[in-house]
């Protein structure tokens, strides 16, 4: 059986390891991603969860940010307040948008 942690290999490189078999990404990605997430991690819970489980936490902490953020996500578009300076050009854009589809939709039914 082989040991995951072993002083010389270091924590990191070991946490790195078992991410890249659950998330099955290369050691640049997995690399990434747990500097993304060592630091609120590791202010928590220091060294103190085995090399798998601290990989488990960072790849579930991963996919609630990903979750949180395909909420907020509509379509595919990112819902984005417009500033206020802009609104009345982009509102006579829309319409002038609906006005010209609506038109199309009426020649394509003749």
């Amino acid at each position: 059986m082989e040991r995951r942690y072993t002083p010389r290999r270091g924590y990191r490189e070991s946490v790195i390891d078992h991410i890249m078999e659950l998330k099955q990404l290369d050691r640049a990605a997995a690399r990434s991603l747990l500097v993304k997430y060592y630091r609120p991690l590791y202010r928590n819970w220091r060294h103190e969860p085995n090399v798998e489980d601290f990989a488990e936490k960072v790849v579930k902490l991963d996919e609630t940010v990903q979750r949180y953020w395909a909420e907020q996500v509509d379509d595919g578009i990112m819902a984005v307040p417009i500033p206020p300076e802009e609104r009345a050009e982009s509102h006579t854009q829309m319409k002038e948008f609906i006005r010209q589809f609506k038109e199309r939709q009426q020649e394509d039914n003749e």
